[in-house]
């Protein structure tokens, strides 16, 4: 028979071993609760360390970060967020890490990640964005739906220095289409145009990708505000931003002067095939002396066509759809943008668009 001492020692085991699980078992879920994935591609380590010492710096609310070594593994990754830091590349990524990441949260860096966001079907993709090469304008911060009430901040240096690595920025005037569907971060001073950092979704892109120890420290701030506010937000249903489409017809609209900051020197219009058609663009117009028309496919750039003019003549486009053309191109939509770029002249514009079906040929 067991005496008081006994039984007295048998609780206080069991009660120690128990608090021993508890406190092992939190251990566990903390150390499985993942904040944030990081990939670079980049041989450099420094890409991915000075990240991960980012967003874990203790001063700050800390995270709980981990580096991976491939895009798999980032995307099969449970973390609230992936991060990454991609050069680009031709090597063809499966369709099956392309779903999966849709289902995440992610924040692309660099101009790799921007093609990967062109293969997701994003609107934020590197081919919206123009290169700055090694130079990288100062930043401003505009109100944004994902930073909330974050304080203004006057126009920054990204860096230290120099700029490093392939600084781009998104074309998208704020009084764009796209703009109205777009959440934009942060905008270059001197051309508002174009902005470094817009989020779409779950998504954002980020196009100062010079090597991190060498970013500004409000730059830092910027990217870690970026980051941890996108951990916060509710994970979103995929979706393509939801444009309108533009009908067969005629359109009438005058453009601003190219490179203008406070009107649109360029409309783009987004189009949609749902059977093989014989499609025609004409453009009429006055005044420019330099007028460029671009049509293609959003997957692949399919059927990409340039047309331009530098003395005012029309400009045409005739491209026949076919139907392996739209199984291609899937449920992503085509383009034909037109813009100016005579910084002298203001040009009316007349655009007929005509679809003719296949079968009328």
């Amino acid at each position: 028979m067991m005496n008081r001492f006994s039984r007295r020692a048998a609780l206080v085991g069991t009660f120690c071993m128990t608090t021993l699980l508890l406190a092992c078992g939190s251990s566990i879920a903390a150390e499985g609760s993942l904040d944030f994935v990081i990939y670079a591609s980049h041989a450099d380590m420094r890409y991915a360390n000075t990240l991960q010492d980012l967003l874990s710096d203790a001063s700050q609310e800390k995270a709980n970060t981990k580096i991976v070594q491939s895009l798999e593994a980032a995307a099969a990754s449970d973390a609230d967020v992936v991060i990454l830091f991609l050069t680009p590349t031709k090597e063809k990524i499966a369709d099956e890490v392309l779903e999966k990441l849709k289902k995440k949260k992610v924040l692309g860096v660099d101009y790799g990640s921007a093609q990967l966001f062109g293969l997701l079907g994003l609107s934020i993709n590197g081919g919206a964005c123009a290169h700055f090469s090694s130079n990288a304008p100062k930043l401003q911060t505009p109100p944004c739906e994902l930073l909330g009430e974050r304080a203004a901040e006057a126009p920054f240096a990204p860096y230290q220095g120099a700029a490093g690595g392939d600084n781009f920025g998104m074309y998208i005037p704020a009084k764009s289409e796209l703009a109205k569907h777009l959440d934009v971060v942060a905008r270059c001073v001197g051309d508002e145009n174009y902005a470094p950092i817009v989020r779409q979704g779950n998504f954002v892109m980020v196009g100062y990708s010079g090597l991190p120890t060498e970013w500004s420290q409000s730059y830092r701030a910027l990217f870690t505000d970026v980051a941890r506010q996108l951990r916060a937000r509710e994970r979103e249903s995929f979706r393509a931003a939801d444009l309108p489409i533009t009908a067969p017809g005629i359109y009438f609209y005058e453009l601003a002067k190219g490179r203008s900051r406070d009107d649109l020197p360029r409309r783009e219009h987004y189009l949609r095939f749902e059977k093989p058609t014989r499609f025609t663009a004409t453009l009429i117009h006055d005044e420019s002396d330099n007028m460029m028309m671009i049509f293609m496919g959003e997957k692949d750039r399919q059927h990409w066509t340039r047309k331009d003019s530098r003395n005012g003549d029309p400009l045409t486009i005739t491209v026949d759809i076919t139907e392996e053309d739209i199984k291609k191109n899937g449920d992503r939509l085509w383009s034909l943008a037109i813009t100016n770029f005579d910084a002298q002249h203001a040009p009316h514009c007349t655009l007929h668009i005509d679809y003719v079906d296949a079968d009328e040929e």
